[in-house]
């Protein structure tokens, strides 16, 4: 099966991206490294709206591009991931399906 064998490869690069993350995140303690999975983000995208909107809005003409209407879904979905991600950054710019974060220190007291 065809499918079989691309949803191998697609665990195996996702789990290979996620692992180039965390070692980043390891070696790199002041910073923050975050896999955006964009294969899981079209899935939730293709849920939301439906397969056969899904396959009649996302794409341009070349049926493997996203459209303007697809990058503004892929836009959403990567804010959705940076939301959960990056507190400090919900609270300045809150994605509607992330629950808001709670105030940080800097936020109730203000910079020092």
């Amino acid at each position: 099966d065809p499918r079989l064998a691309l949803d191998v490869q697609i665990s195996a690069l996702h789990d290979r991206w996620e692992a180039l993350c965390n070692d980043f995140n390891k070696q790199h303690p002041d910073a923050r490294c975050v896999f955006f999975d964009e294969v899981g983000a079209l899935e939730r995208v293709r849920t939301t709206l439906g397969a056969a909107s899904f396959d009649r809005q996302m794409w341009d003409f070349s049926m493997f591009h996203p459209s303007v209407y697809g990058h503004v879904q892929l836009a959403s979905e990567a804010h959705r991931c940076t939301a959960q991600s990056f507190p400090e950054l919900a609270a300045l710019a809150p994605h509607p399906d992330v629950s808001a974060p709670a105030a940080t220190w800097t936020q109730r007291h203000g910079q020092r």
